[in-house]
């Protein structure tokens, strides 16, 4: 009863809803969309969730479709409710941490860490440990054969829990309509739903367990799998125990697809071509190549193309010769097909291989690039002084964030530009000289050729869910500048640069929100808002003789109690949001507000730990904020100074009506976090990149710029300071 009661919860239905949104597939049978429940996503979940308590929930008929293989042939797909699918993931999310210990490290098809990369790796290494024989296997139509009976008793070992097996049997048995027919599934894995593939890779464990035990090598995807051996004989004697294992599973082979093949002679699985040691994309499907091409793993096939390429009798131009060359067997063809995918020119590849001598990667597009940049900078800038002419081209001009929103999309890289796509429909495209981050919510795939290039230019990558929550960042995490992340350990130990250096921050903070609030005063005479100002002066005068660190941590604590307390009031009187008594809640945010100002601080709080990362300097050693596991503490400090970005705006977008009530939803339940809905989001985004780009003066150097510059030249301030450059470190202020 204990996994059924996780499952039928609000926060794990909520969290099942999130997964679905994000994957941003089709209604079902039912015609109820995704948005449909997200407008009404609290009525829609507790309703959900009374026929999971009261034990009255039935599965909708599944509809079903057929789509067309690459062979021709077609397989039977079904669309499951939004309804369905949401206590699907729910399952799902419960069971997998159970099942998954239970699966083999043979199984990589549907589980999180295991790849068709990986597999292609398995078997490359097997190749090279002596396995050059394979037995190339298929089970006959196997999501249609499995059998409920066994699947069940299999699961029934494994899990203790009657009403959660019961979700299982009726999602696997469930009714289905295609076309004018309807039926029900007695038998098979209904593809398409969220659970079938986990429950696919349990009733092949059996299979897995048993080959494995009997001294085999197996690599398993899904249904396709080999099995490895060195020789002939055995590779025919595991061919007979696969048959034997299957029939008692009530499954057969496919004799049409299954064979004994050599590394000799080649074959080709999961999309790969294996031929000897070398592992090339066989298809137009294929992305990434899984092994890094190196000297040792080009076979004297390939080296033979690469001697005719040196033969001094070729007249036509070198970089033709090659091509020409390549393109006369398979094993060249997929060798171009990989390089153009990965973006590399087959004049870079053979300097890696050592085969053409004085060739060098060639970045002179780039580096011209981003010295015209510069140059069209220069010449745009209102600044008559030359240094500071200098100074600004120094700040990363006109590069900003890239966000990528739409479910499902596709981030790759052709030449200079990235590229959005979903659906094989190319959304936008971006020169890459323009983007210093980005910021990726929900799912979206990352080819290799951008993650290298974003690794290459210390791009940071920043994963944050649908709703804005923090997943990680992908980065080269490298140190360039050794003596000054020294320095910042140093300092960060240091408890009077501490002291000193936490209240400047902590007084402009709590200054720069006193004088939002004298703005609005000056309109709107309120008696409490007069108050909190006075309120803030006192403790502003407090923060100066603060005696340690953990005394202004108190300090900033009280005033932020104050400043939010009102904080309410900014909003007009005549919108849904206004309120007199305001609280901040974080984790998570309960109300619009508060959803708005989270968001915000997020997207600064990475926008900021970008520019950290340029001017090498580590987000995690900070001097405010406390360290724990995770947290970039540095890109705290500094995001005290520029709260007022995210404050602001919250005020603009309501006060100008750009956002509405509409835009957001939430559950009553406590402890449910309130939502902005897809589109409000994209909004919410696009006006912070606008007050981002807001021009302003920079008060420390008078410079006239916008608050990205300005957060870049802060953290350039602090590098000075942390190298003794300059004595005091003055945070970033408003004016009243």
């Amino acid at each position: 009863m204990e996994l059924y009661s996780n499952v039928v919860s609000y926060a794990s239905l909520l969290t099942g809803f999130e997964k679905v949104e994000e994957k941003n597939s089709a209604a079902g049978i039912d015609g109820i969309s995704v948005d449909e429940i997200e407008s009404n996503l609290e009525w829609h979940l507790n309703r959900l969730r009374y026929e999971l308590v009261t034990f009255t929930y039935k599965p909708k008929p599944l509809l079903m479709f057929e789509k067309e293989k690459n062979d021709g042939s077609k397989r039977r797909l079904m669309i499951a409710s939004v309804r369905d699918r949401i206590v699907q993931t729910a399952a799902l999310s419960a069971m997998e941490p159970i099942l998954e210990p239970e699966f083999e490290n043979e199984s990589y098809a549907y589980r999180k860490g295991f790849s068709r990369e990986g597999a292609a790796r398995k078997i490359n290494l097997l190749y090279r440990k002596g396995y050059r024989w394979v037995l190339d296997a298929d089970i006959n139509d196997y999501f249609d054969m499995v059998n409920h009976n066994l699947l069940i008793k299999r699961l029934e070992v494994i899990i203790d829990d009657t009403n959660f097996l019961n979700l299982i049997k009726m999602w696997i048995s469930a009714e289905y309509v295609f076309g004018s027919k309807k039926g029900k599934f007695k038998k098979g894995l209904p593809q398409g739903l969220v659970i079938s593939p986990i429950l696919s890779n349990l009733y092949l464990d059996k299979l897995d367990e048993h080959i494995k035990n009997n001294g085999y090598r197996l690599v398993r995807f899904a249904d396709d799998f080999l099995i490895l051996t060195k020789t002939k004989p055995e590779a025919l004697k595991a061919f007979q125990l696969t048959v034997e294992i299957l029939n008692e599973m009530q499954l057969e082979l496919n004799t049409q697809k299954t064979a004994i093949k050599t590394f000799d002679k080649g074959f080709k699985y999961l999309g790969y071509l294996f031929l000897k040691s070398l592992i090339l994309p066989a298809s137009k499907e294929d992305k990434s190549n899984p092994l890094d091409i190196d000297i040792d793993t080009i076979e004297p096939e390939l080296k033979k193309y690469i001697k005719k390429i040196n033969n001094k009798e070729i007249q036509k131009p070198l970089q033709e010769s090659k091509k020409q060359i390549l393109k006369s067997s398979e094993v060249g063809l997929a060798l171009l097909k990989a390089l153009k995918k990965k973006g590399i020119t087959l004049t870079e590849y053979l300097a890696t291989l050592k085969l053409e001598k004085n060739v060098q990667e060639k970045t002179l597009i780039e580096e011209t690039e981003e010295i015209l940049l510069s140059e069209d900078e220069y010449k745009n800038t209102d600044l008559q002084d030359e240094t500071s002419k200098k100074e600004l081209t120094q700040t990363f001009p006109l590069k900003t964030t890239l966000y990528i929103q739409e479910q499902g999309a596709i981030l790759t890289k052709e030449a200079n530009i990235f590229i959005i796509e979903k659906n094989r429909i190319e959304m936008l495209d971006v020169p890459i000289i323009k983007i210093k981050e980005i910021i990726i919510f929900g799912t979206c795939t990352i080819t290799p050729a951008v993650m290298q290039y974003c690794f290459r230019k210390h791009i940071p990558i920043t994963l944050l869910s649908s709703r804005g929550n923090y997943y990680g960042i992908i980065h080269s995490a490298s140190i360039t500048d050794s003596n000054l992340f020294k320095l910042q350990v140093l300092r960060s130990l240091d408890k009077n640069f501490l002291l000193k250096i936490s209240k400047n921050i902590i007084k402009y903070k709590i200054n720069n929100s006193k004088i939002l609030l004298q703005r609005f005063y000056k309109k709107n005479k309120i008696n409490d808002i007069r108050t909190g100002i006075i309120e803030l002066n006192r403790i502003i005068t407090m923060t100066e003789n603060a005696k340690d660190i953990n005394q202004l941590r108190g300090f900033e604590g009280s005033a932020a109690a104050i400043y939010f307390k009102i904080y309410g009031y900014l909003f007009n009187k005549n919108t849904y949001f206004f309120t007199k008594n305001f609280s901040r809640n974080k984790r998570p945010p309960l109300d619009p507000i508060n959803s708005l100002l989270s968001l915000g601080y997020t997207l600064l709080h990475y926008n900021i730990v970008s520019f950290l990362y340029a001017r090498n300097l580590n987000p995690y050693v900070g001097f405010i904020h406390k360290d724990r596991a995770n947290h970039a503490a540095l890109a705290s400090d500094i995001i005290e100074e520029f709260r007022n970005i995210i404050e602001t705006l919250a005020v603009k977008v309501i006060n100008k009506k750009i956002l509405k009530h509409t835009d957001f939803y939430y559950a009553k339940e406590p402890g449910t976090p309130c939502f902005l809905t897809n589109a409000a989001r994209k909004e919410y985004i696009r006006q912070f990149e606008i007050k981002m780009h807001q021009k302003i003066t920079h008060p420390a150097t008078g410079i006239k710029t916008d608050y990205r510059r300005c957060i870049d030249l802060q953290i350039q301030q602090l590098v000075q300071v942390l190298r003794d450059e300059k004595e005091t470190y003055i945070p970033f202020s408003i004016k009243l």
